[in-house]
């Protein structure tokens, strides 16, 4: 059954050095933190099932809590829409227009984010997870479409998900599904990203590599 009906319903020898501490950093079944940019092919959505919202929720958090933050969002020709507007249970705020962060802890369980917004041909963002490790159930991330009577549309996943993360055992196992029956056309690509710490220290090792060319360049 959807969750959601249950409960009411994330070289210089400077440049040398960021590039080995990049190479020798954990992989991302490892790390403190996963990253993935999400694409969702969302040009078939049946206009007789609008307004539509992206949902995003983040489940557990006992022991130890996880933190997800979505950002960088692209609707491929549509739109953030205030129809239905922000609406956010448990320990989640932000906005489709910025960047979203749920949140679980021991006295939070169930949290999510939801917000309107008009199809265009692709959606597509950005999301940074935390993989605190909490047993025996592991904590769960997931991406789901709600339809004009905030139902999930249907997918081949647990719950109609779209993406789904379970953080197991430091392994977090994201799956990602298509929609069905009408909603078909409806499929999603999930990358993974290099970790952020390693994206910035890459950044500023090759920075340094720039200003040491631009300054025998000068000299």
């Amino acid at each position: 059954m959807n969750i959601k009906t249950c409960v009411t319903r994330r070289l210089s020898a400077l440049a040398l050095a960021a590039i080995c501490a990049l190479l020798a950093a954990p992989s991302a079944s490892e790390a403190s933190t996963i990253a993935y940019g999400v694409s969702i092919n969302t040009s078939s959505l049946p206009a007789g099932s609008a307004p539509y919202a992206l949902d995003f929720q983040l489940l557990g958090g006992s022991p130890l809590g996880n933190t997800v933050t979505i950002d960088h969002f692209d609707f491929g020709g549509g739109l953030a829409t205030n129809n239905p507007a922000a609406t956010t249970i448990g320990l989640a705020g932000g906005s489709l227009g910025s960047s979203v962060t749920l949140s679980d802890s021991g006295v939070s369980f169930f949290n999510e984010f939801y917000q309107g917004f008009t199809p265009g041909a692709t959606l597509s963002f950005i999301f940074v997870l935390s993989t605190n490790v909490n047993g025996p159930t592991p904590d769960a991330f997931s991406i789901a479409i709600l339809d004009k009577n905030l139902l999930n549309i249907p997918t081949g996943g647990v719950g109609d998900a779209l993406l789904l993360v379970n953080i197991d055992k430091a392994n977090a196992f994201v799956q990602t599904f298509a929609g069905t029956g009408a909603f078909s056309g409806v499929t999603v690509t999930a990358t993974a990203l290099p970790e952020p710490g390693s994206l910035t220290l890459l950044g500023v090792g090759l920075a340094g590599a720039g200003a040491r060319r631009w300054r025998k360049r000068r000299a």
